[in-house]
C-alpha cells in the first residue's frame, strides 16, 4: 500500500538553537528557478521553538505537466509542502548515506530505518492528537520487519511528552505495554479518515479495516522482533 504525503522532515545531526532555514531555502529556490519552477517561501517557524517550519507553495506544476486525475481540479491550485527542521534532536540517530541518479547524482543522508522507526514510535506514543499516518507508518515499519531503537526511543521520550524527565526504563516490555495502552485510546474513524486522503483509492477498502484489533496483532507481531 502506497502513502502520499505533504510534508518534509528532516533533522540536524547535532543540536544547534542558532539554525535557520531561510538559506538552504533559497538556493532550492534558486536551484527551481533554472528550471522554470517558481514558489514562495512562508516562514511559519515560531521564536525559541526547536522545530523550524516552513512552506512551500508554486503553482507552477499547473504550468509544466498536465495530469490525468480520478478527480476535478482547478489548472491554478497551488502545492503546498510544508518543510520541518528539528533543530534539538534527541540523541542516538544513526544515519546512512545513499544516491539519486537521477535527473543528477546526488547524495542523500537519511535515518536509518531503526532509528526512524524509533522517532515515529516516539510520535505514536507522545502526539496529543489522533494522525493515522503515524499508525501507516508503524504498520510499514512492522511489515518489513523493522524493529525501533530503544535507546533513541528513550532519550526521545525523556526530552519531550508524558515521560519527559522521568527517566523511564524503556525496554521490551514496557514497549509493548504503551503501545497496546496507546492503541485502545485511538479514535480510530478519526484515524482512517486522516490517512484515506494519502493512499490510492484501490487501497482505501484496506484502511477502511483499521480498527484497533489490527494494530494489537501487530503490536505482537512486533514483540516477536525485539
Amino acid at each position: 500500500m502506497l502513502r502520499f504525503s505533504e510534508d518534509l522532515d528532516f533533522l540536524l545531526k547535532t543540536p544547534d538553537p542558532n539554525f535557520r532555514w531561510r538559506p538552504f531555502a533559497e538556493a532550492a529556490r534558486e536551484s527551481c528557478a533554472q528550471d522554470a519552477i517558481r514558489f514562495e517561501l512562508l516562514d511559519r517557524s515560531e521564536a525559541d521553538a526547536a522545530v523550524e517550519q516552513a512552506f512551500l507553495k508554486t503553482d507552477s506544476i499547473g504550468k509544466l505537466m498536465l495530469l490525468e486525475l480520478p478527480f476535478n481540479r482547478h489548472v491554478k491550485k497551488r502545492i503546498r509542502i510544508k518543510l520541518e527542521i528539528d533543530t534539538n534532536p534527541p540523541e542516538g540517530s544513526s544515519y546512512e548515506t545513499r544516491y539519486l541518479g537521477f535527473p543528477v547524482t546526488v547524495p542523500v543522508t537519511t535515518q536509518t530505518l531503526t532509528s526512524g522507526f524509533g522517532t515515529k514510535t516516539h510520535a505514536l506514543l507522545c502526539r496529543r492528537y489522533t494522525k493515522g499516518r503515524d499508525w501507516y507508518d508503524f504498520l510499514w515499519y512492522v511489515n518489513r520487519r523493522v524493529v525501533p531503537d530503544l535507546v533513541l526511543l528513550g532519550n526521545a521520550l525523556e526530552q519531550q511528552g508524558p515521560w519527559a524527565g522521568q527517566n523511564a526504563a524503556i525496554g521490551r516490555d514496557w514497549l509493548l505495554g504503551t503501545l497496546h495502552s496507546r492503541i485502545d485510546e485511538v479514535d480510530w474513524a478519526a484515524a482512517r479518515d486522516d490517512v484515506a486522503r494519502f493512499v490510492v483509492a484501490r487501497d482505501q477498502e484496506q484502511v477502511a479495516r483499521w480498527a484497533a484489533e489490527l494494530f494489537h496483532f501487530n503490536v505482537d507481531r512486533l514483540g516477536e522482533l525485539l
